[in-house]
């Protein structure tokens, strides 16, 4: 096990012997790195929308994004449904598209939270 780099272990194990099985976070290995993050909402929508954010990586990146309709308190991940409402994120090579489409009248508000990731795919 080399001595350089940064390593975090499992409380209870030597971070110097232990195996990467107990290491939280060891700086030889690649990880998930942070290009940005934000938040975003489109309000008063009546048949659907959507929140454009722009990157300007030149490539489509792995994101993490979360979304809430109308304050309701439930947030769900990237892209998915629930009985009323429909959320799709597409990333291209300069922007991430959140697309909301629902059933039923009325107007709803969509909040989402995101983020970013810098290291582009292999």
């Amino acid at each position: 096990m080399t001595i350089y780099g940064i390593k975090v272990s499992k409380t209870g194990y030597d971070v110097l012997t232990t195996a990467i099985v107990n290491q939280t976070f060891n700086s030889e290995k690649n990880c998930l790195k942070i290009h940005s993050s934000g938040s975003g909402a489109s309000t008063s929508l009546s048949t659907g929308g959507y929140i454009t954010i722009t990157h300007s990586l030149g490539y489509s990146p792995g994101f993490l994004l979360y979304w809430e309709v109308s304050d309701n308190g439930d947030w769900y991940p990237t892209s998915g449904q629930d009985d009323t409402y429909m959320v799709m994120t597409e990333s291209k090579t300069n922007t991430l598209v959140s697309t909301i489409g629902f059933a039923g009248g009325g107007t709803v508000d969509l909040k989402i939270y995101y983020y970013i990731f810098i290291d582009q795919g292999e």
